[in-house]
């Protein structure tokens, strides 16, 4: 079995982001952005960073199912609690793909296409996605959960076989297996550019 996610070295990397300092790592979930959204102890900080080694049900695009393997991928939601509703909708959902593709660039030297609505694409195999769900909680604070699937070692075997040859992983790119935690990292990192850029350009400063 691969190695699991280290909460400590996660944090240690990103010292100095506004995002991902609530982080929690979690063995096993049905979905990180449903934990998010219905754990009891829902009302989460703005930056709330949530990762999974294993989701059980996790969601894609139209409620489809996205196969999570233990430890072979990238699983995790990060909450948003914006000060200002000025970033309308179409731009939450740009946030997440955007990031993700910036991010894989940087740390595999890989470049990956956004696909409308939710999908992350390497010529024609889905390599990812991002699920961008808007709320409020139970106080009436909007949230925005930007939940983000990233295949990162798996092999051809790994999928089931009603998705061969339709869904890949970094790996199977490149030939070789990636460090996920530098991934994650880039991920958070960029996420936080992108968020503050949307801002810059609706005039938040």
């Amino acid at each position: 079995m691969p190695e699991p996610l280290d909460s400590e070295s996660v944090l240690a990397a990103l010292n100095g982001c506004s995002l991902g300092k609530h982080l929690q790592i979690f063995p096993e979930l049905d979905s990180t952005n449903d934990y998010l959204k219905y754990h009891k102890h829902a009302d989460h900080d703005h930056g709330t960073l949530i990762v999974a080694e294993k989701q059980t049900r996790g969601r894609g695009g139209y409620g489809r199912f996205w196969d999570s393997p233990a430890r072979l991928g990238l699983w995790f939601s990060m909450l948003f609690i914006p000060v200002s509703h000025s970033i309308d909708e179409l731009q939450w959902r740009q946030l997440g793909p955007e990031a993700c593709v910036k991010a894989v660039h940087e740390a595999c030297n890989i470049v990956l296409f956004p696909k409308w609505p939710n999908d992350l694409c390497y010529e024609n195999r889905k390599i990812g996605g991002v699920l961008t769900e808007l709320n409020r909680n139970r106080n009436g604070i909007y949230r925005v959960i930007v939940g983000i699937g990233i295949n990162v070692n798996q092999t051809e075997n790994d999928f089931d076989t009603a998705i061969t040859g339709k869904a890949a992983s970094l790996k199977m790119i490149a030939g070789r297996d990636f460090d996920r935690q530098n991934i994650l990292v880039h991920i958070v990192r960029d996420l936080e550019q992108v968020y503050l850029s949307f801002y810059q350009e609706n005039g938040m400063g």
